[in-house]
């Protein structure tokens, strides 16, 4: 047999590893393609991370749940007149044989109960449509009115001490607690906004508040033929 020589050897080993070399990158790479789709449930882990967001709006939504107050027929004194407030528990409203209900003097008293039935605090005004003048007639009449919190679902945060611990009559005010209408304020205009209280919240526990009306019925009160009626409007603002 004919003998290789050195060189020839040489350049037969050299092409021997670089075939073989081809062949290892070649079935590494073909190995990986295979296992490309099973890279989830290989030791080849990652992890990421999502949110979920949301921006609650605000609602400003009220309700009446009690929105008439009736006075009924009522004949003031032809010397003094008369004041009635339908916040007084005695059986005429503070105006003994000066109002009747029905026929019947009022035994309870009555106001219109506001609820804040949306999911923010609010600014409560109240506005009437009419003047006591066109309302009731006569000389010096008058349209009040008053807020109290409602003894079970109380809303209106700006409470006096006296509705804090039961008493009877206004005592004052909490220094950081303004805007709550407990006084009787006159509405002496027309289509204008009145505070009733501000921070009314709307808490299902701490949501309604009870507004009450006084008249002044002047001794020349005129008669009215028909029943008189006056528009009482309620706006709620977000505080």
């Amino acid at each position: 047999m004919k003998q290789l020589s050195n060189r020839t050897a040489s350049i037969l080993l050299l092409s021997a590893i670089v075939v073989s070399l081809v062949s290892t990158v070649s079935t590494v790479f073909k190995v990986n393609q295979f296992m490309l789709p099973f890279q989830g449930i290989s030791g080849m882990a990652t992890t990421t991370t999502g949110m979920v967001n949301i921006t609650v709006a605000s609602v400003v939504s009220i309700s009446i749940t009690d929105a008439i107050v009736d006075f009924g027929s009522c004949s003031p004194n032809g010397t003094i007149g008369a004041n009635v407030s339908s916040n007084d528990t005695s059986t005429s409203w503070g105006a003994p044989g000066v109002c009747t209900v029905g026929g019947d003097p009022p035994t309870t008293n009555d106001n219109i109960s506001v609820m804040n039935d949306g999911n923010d605090d609010i600014n409560l005004t109240v506005q009437s449509n009419k003047l006591a003048s066109s309302f009731i007639g006569g000389t010096g009449p008058r349209l009040d009115f008053s807020v109290r919190d409602d003894p079970v679902r109380g809303g209106c945060q700006n409470l006096s001490v006296a509705d804090l611990t039961g008493g009877g009559s206004f005592v004052s005010y909490d220094s950081n607690r303004t805007g709550y209408q407990h006084e009787w304020i006159n509405l002496s205009l027309v289509n204008t906004e009145y505070i009733a209280c501000q921070n009314f919240t709307f808490i299902n526990t701490n949501d309604t508040i009870n507004v009450f009306f006084r008249l002044y019925l002047p001794p020349d009160a005129p008669v009215n033929a028909s029943e008189q009626t006056a528009t009482i409007t309620f706006t709620g603002a977000s505080s």
